[in-house]
């Protein structure tokens, strides 16, 4: 793998443009691409598609999930009337390799591999306030083949930054990217999308530079002084948690919930003045009906682990986190905590016989170990590693 510096950053991206593949022709139409699945982003993906479909959008959807365990079968099936189509990204990449493919690094490949032509990308936790095709008939589309969104003013790459020479690319004098939202004629910008997802497939140097993916767009834009159009508006922050994007008369398009994600089992944060807010709140009740998430990633629970929970399956314990805090916890016979849940603590299971806790965004929190005197020890997965204990009550 290539070790990228700031000094050799623009000659290895050059070498990569002599050998870019050519546009294989293989994309029509117009569509909408997002990325997300699984408990943590299931719910925004959801919400989205709810809503755009509420407002009158009719353009097909694609949704790109990371990898298996997003890929729930169940949940694929309550989009599929939305006329959503899901795709497994590791199922794409034994023909289109990526090193590095995370989150950020999602979204240039799944726009680079969807099977529209034309691409209108939205972040999940991106909330419109009514139907964005028209987007597609804009002049200002017509004219450059991409429509980016700007960042809050404040934000502004200087003439002195060293950020121009390591992407290669010439200063101009315009805003920086916020990209929840992007607009993206693959044919006529092709070579700039597949310098794109270069850089983010190079994203342990990349991402050094710049903030995730979102500044990856513009440079690789305007590295090959591609056009590149933008509503005059700079994203407002004039909403608590949220950005709000503009349309070309400078109306509120797009609001991106980029610091307070919709929670499928969290608290949502209310947010004043946030529009559809409650028909957002109410998706998330439907879909919290329809979907049992916990299934599809219990699904390499063993038989005999199965047969363990069932025995633990309705008993009540006291959750202790020594020095900390402490309270009375119910296990669900479904993979769920009934009582005593918290973000941290609201699935479980058993993996090989250790007792696992499971968060709020599907991540595992803390793995047990039963003592012979009944009680479950263990620690904490993430960086603190927290005491757990797990003390059974009779009562």
């Amino acid at each position: 793998m290539v070790k990228l510096t700031r000094a050799n950053a623009a000659k290895h991206a050059d070498a990569f443009l002599d050998r870019c593949p050519e546009w294989p022709d293989q994309c029509e139409g117009r569509g909408i691409v997002t990325c997300g699945g699984g408990i943590k982003y299931g719910g925004c993906v959801w919400v989205l598609c709810r809503l755009l479909r509420h407002l009158g959008c009719e353009l097909p959807i694609e949704v790109w999930c990371l990898n298996s365990d997003e890929f729930d079968p169940e949940w694929i099936e309550l989009l599929r009337p939305l006329g959503v189509t899901c795709r497994n990204a590791e199922d794409v990449l034994p023909e289109h390799p990526h090193p590095r493919l995370g989150g950020w690094e999602l979204k240039p490949y799944a726009i680079k591999h969807s099977r529209f032509r034309e691409v209108l990308f939205l972040d999940a936790d991106n909330v419109p306030v009514r139907d964005p095709s028209d987007l597609f008939d804009t002049a200002e589309y017509e004219r450059s083949g991409t429509l980016f969104w700007p960042d809050p003013k404040h934000f502004h790459t200087p003439p002195s930054s060293p950020l121009w020479s390591v992407f290669g690319a010439s200063y101009r004098d315009s805003p920086d990217q916020e990209s929840g939202q992007l607009l993206i004629d693959k044919m006529r910008c092709w070579r700039a999308l597949c310098l794109c997802n270069w850089y983010n497939e190079h994203s342990d140097f990349y991402y050094t530079q710049v903030y995730g993916d979102k500044e990856t767009f513009r440079f690789a834009w305007q590295r090959l002084d591609q056009p590149i159009s933008w509503p005059a508006n700079y994203a407002s922050s004039r909403l608590l948690f949220t950005l709000e994007q503009h349309d070309f008369c400078g109306e509120v398009l797009f609001q991106h919930r980029f610091y307070r994600k919709w929670s499928l089992y969290g608290r949502n944060t209310h947010i004043p003045g946030f529009v559809h807010e409650e028909l957002c709140l109410g998706f998330l009740d439907e879909l919290r009906l329809a979907w049992c998430p916990q299934s599809h990633l219990m699904r390499r629970v063993r038989e005999d682990d199965r047969e363990f929970m069932a025995d633990l399956a309705g008993k009540r314990f006291l959750y202790d986190r020594p020095g900390q805090n402490r309270w009375p916890m119910r296990l669900g016979p479904t993979g769920q905590v009934e009582e005593g849940f918290g973000p941290n603590e609201h699935f479980w299971w058993i993996e090989e016989g250790s007792l696992v806790l499971v968060g709020a965004d599907g991540r595992r929190k803390s793995r047990l170990s039963c003592s012979p005197d009944g009680v479950w020890r263990g620690r904490g997965l993430t960086r603190r590693r927290t005491e757990v204990r797990l003390s059974p009550l009779t009562r």
